[in-house]
């Protein structure tokens, strides 16, 4: 029976508490007296820090890790010193506590809403981010980070953070880099990634990409690979890849891997003053590696593809799209004159054929005019001698009847006119013509 009643007391968990501190008697968590109900937190509990406690600087000496459920901040003043706080969900309401400790997440799916802290680590697990200003800490380990909510995560400094910020399409955040660098993080999802810094790879399906820089300059994102997709089932969600040319300069992708393109689509606004000729560098490819896939124009509902060399219009200009611009594999948009002038017209040759010409009877001119470009058309102007006759082409032929002559050498001029992608040419034929055979009159005897 002894037995039996020591093995309940070592397998029975003290029930999860929640308390609410006092500061009564100290500044340390790990004072009884300090908690209302009293008693030292231990994993499972859930603190609360209020206005009505002692309001200021509260220290962590509990010994780690105490995984606890929640630590909410409800009151401004607190500022948290001693050891790392484990918690799955720490919530700063006021957004002005100060954690001077790291703060470890113990367990999947929790949350974390506070701007000043020393380090952030998901512990390889899911953490929803809740704005609550920008982030004065750094991110560090691994797990995905999820900005939640009409927020942002805005970043700023160095994170050695080596997992995954993510989001759904619609989940209304977005991650800011103000600066940021991120060299061993993924951004996968999302409904934008903006601002200016450098991060591993970027993944944006249905993701809003809008580099931007300080103070409204051009933005710069780094990045090791780089893949930029929308959906042709549900274009609306496609959020583009947006450029802005300013005059200070332009947005651009940085790619130090793969560059892999599909059905993202691209917008363009311009603020600066271009000119024709003009080659802009939106995505910067390293090496020699070639861009896989090509970006897309959305229209309302419409998405309509961008292969190479094809052209759309931004404001007042008229662009034109290279994947292999720059120094061979970037992705450049060419600003082009939308009312070129004509090409020039290309060189054209005439050649007549002439059926035997006997005296007294007709003469078959079969001409020919030949181009490397195209089928001339237009008309041909034949003097044989008896006036100009005008004569139309019919792709590229036409068969003319001349005469009848005399006998001897009769010479013609045939004049190719042009046309809008024709030059003029001409031609001489010489024409021998013969006399008709002679007939002799059969002699009766």
């Amino acid at each position: 029976m002894l037995r039996v009643l020591l093995l309940l007391l070592i397998t029975t968990n003290v029930a999860a508490a929640n308390r609410t501190w006092t500061g009564a008697s100290s500044t340390n968590w790990s004072d009884a007296a300090n908690w209302n109900p009293a008693g030292v937190p231990v994993s499972g509990d859930s603190l609360r820090f209020t206005a009505t406690g002692a309001v200021g600087t509260v220290n962590n000496d509990l010994p780690a890790p105490v995984a606890l459920t929640s630590v909410t901040f409800e009151s401004s003043g607190y500022t948290v010193t001693g050891n790392a706080v484990h918690a799955r969900f720490v919530n700063d309401l006021p957004c002005a506590t100060t954690l001077q400790v790291p703060v470890v997440m113990p367990a999947d799916d929790g949350m974390f809403s506070a701007a000043h802290f020393t380090t952030l680590d998901p512990s390889g697990f899911r953490v929803a981010f809740q704005h609550c200003g920008p982030v004065d800490g750094q991110l560090i380990g691994s797990g995905t980070i999820t900005p939640q909510g009409a927020s942002e995560l805005r970043l700023t400094g160095g994170h050695p953070f080596s997992g995954t910020i993510s989001g759904g399409v619609n989940a209304g955040h977005w991650t800011v880099l103000d600066g940021a660098s991120l060299p061993d993080a993924n951004h996968a999802g999302g409904q934008r990634i903006t601002g200016y810094g450098t991060i591993a790879d970027l993944e944006a399906p249905g993701t809003r990409v809008a580099p931007s820089g300080a103070s409204s300059a051009d933005g710069t994102i780094v990045v090791r690979n780089l893949t930029l997709a929308g959906s042709l089932s549900f274009p609306e969600q496609s959020f583009p890849y947006e450029v802005d040319i300013t005059p200070t300069g332009n947005d651009v992708l940085i790619a130090n891997g793969t560059v892999t393109l599909s059905n993202k689509p691209l917008t363009v606004n311009v603020t600066a003053a271009l000119v024709i000729g003009q080659e802009i560098v939106i995505v910067a490819n390293d090496g020699s590696d070639p861009v896989s896939g090509t970006f897309g124009r959305l229209s309302g509902f419409s998405y309509t593809d961008l292969p190479q060399g094809s052209r759309f219009t931004s404001g007042a200009y008229l662009f034109e799209i290279d994947y292999s611009g720059g120094d061979g594999n970037n992705v450049s948009l060419t600003v082009v004159d939308p009312n070129p002038p004509p090409p020039p017209p290309a060189a054209t040759t005439v050649t007549v054929t002439a059926s035997p010409a006997v005296a007294g009877k007709p003469v078959l001119l079969t001409i020919v005019v030949h181009s490397d470009s195209g089928t001339p058309t237009g008309e041909l102007r034949i003097d044989a001698g008896r006036g100009v006759t005008p004569v139309p082409l019919m792709n590229g032929t036409a068969d003319v009847v001349v005469g009848p002559f005399g006998v001897g050498l009769h010479a013609m001029s045939i004049d190719y006119l042009g046309d809008a992608a024709h030059a003029p040419s001409s031609a001489v034929v010489t024409v021998q013509v013969t006399p008709p055979p002679s007939r002799r009159r059969a002699v009766s005897r």
